[in-house]
């Protein structure tokens, strides 16, 4: 191959990886794909005015609320006084936070507890919501969603999957 057609080659490959590399970030910046479901899950937050009308249902005084994530942190007044609650922005129920101050449980230590108790197929641990969740396998074979407690490793919550 003389080296006038290599030379026509190398930019004729060039041109297609730039305007690939193009189309590619188009296609990101104009939400088509993976990206544009974040909006679909934002839809289904409760609105603040949604989650204010439930607080006050309940007999509490709004003085402020903001959104975070998909929680809501509000701060609010009831016959015991003023307090800060943090809320699940589809459901509006108020997410405990822990009492207990401190570090919190290793991972490698909520895995050794998971096996104990008879889990298998440990998925990642990963903070969400004021708790540490994973997906595993229990001892009857079914796949779980677990929600565990931060302190202590007991599961909170588990969810088939």
């Amino acid at each position: 191959m003389s080296p006038t057609a290599s030379r026509v080659l190398l930019r004729l490959g060039l041109i297609f990886g730039m305007i690939l590399l193009g189309g590619v970030l188009m296609w990101g910046l104009a939400g088509v794909g993976p990206s544009s479901s974040i909006p679909e899950r934002q839809s289904e937050l409760l609105s603040e005015e949604q989650i204010t009308t439930q607080l006050e249902t309940r007999g509490l005084q709004v003085f402020e609320l903001e959104r975070d994530g998909g929680l809501y942190v509000a701060e609010v007044e009831s016959a015991e006084g003023r307090q800060r609650l943090h809320l699940d922005g589809q459901t509006g129920a108020v997410i405990g936070m822990p009492q207990v101050t401190g570090p919190a449980l290793p991972l490698d230590e909520l895995r050794r507890k998971l096996r104990a108790e008879g889990y298998r197929e440990i998925g990642p641990i990963t903070w969400e919501r004021g708790s540490y969740q994973t997906v595993a396998t229990g001892q009857e074979g079914i796949r779980y969603l677990l929600q565990l407690e931060t302190y202590s490793g007991e599961v909170l919550e588990r969810t088939p999957q």
